[in-house]
């Protein structure tokens, strides 16, 4: 079992073995399972799947609920199908506090709702922080931030306080995302 904490839940997973395929279905399948639960219709689902559920790639999943675009992915697991599990496992998690009254529609909206303008900010974020445009490993993002802000902090001869606030928004974006 591996403790995983996203989004302010902590639970545990004990990843699957033996046919990905099939546990590749099952989990996106639960994805929109509890999605619909809290009344995103089926069509306004869109998860991005994976041919093979083996290779190392994130899961990506959008939704659109009351007007908001909203939107989640990860991929701190060696798979995409351990990847997807942990995403449906959070997405259940939500599910059941909308449900329970424990959060409200409105939180669930707000902790995962995309403006429009977002992706484009990520986009910005990773070029001003000289990574690659997909680059989602949250450890080369932090090393590449700490060996930038030791120049870009004012204390620092090439350093000022603009750098410095723009070097800490491009990384808070980018955490924000892979949170």
């Amino acid at each position: 079992m591996v403790k995983i904490n996203l989004k302010g839940n902590e639970f545990e997973v004990k990843f699957v073995t033996g046919s990905a395929n099939r546990y590749a279905d099952l989990f996106r399948n639960k994805i929109i399972f509890h999605l619909r639960k809290i009344g995103v219709h089926q069509d306004f689902i869109k998860l991005k799947e994976e041919p093979s559920p083996l290779v190392k790639k994130g899961v990506e999943v959008f939704w659109y609920l009351n007007g908001s675009r909203c939107y989640y992915s990860y991929d701190r697991q060696a798979r995409y199908v351990g990847n997807l599990q942990v995403v449906s496992k959070l997405i259940e998690i939500e599910a059941s506090n909308i449900l329970d009254k424990s959060k409200t529609m409105e939180e669930f909206i707000f902790d995962f709702k995309e403006d429009s303008e977002l992706v484009e900010k990520r986009k910005e974020a990773r070029e001003y922080l000289n990574l690659d445009e997909n680059e989602k490993d949250m450890l080369i993002i932090d090393k590449q931030y700490k060996t930038m802000a030791k120049d870009a902090h004012p204390d620092m001869p090439n350093g000022s306080t603009e750098k410095f606030k723009k070097l800490n928004e491009a990384h808070k974006i980018l955490k924000k995302e892979l949170e």
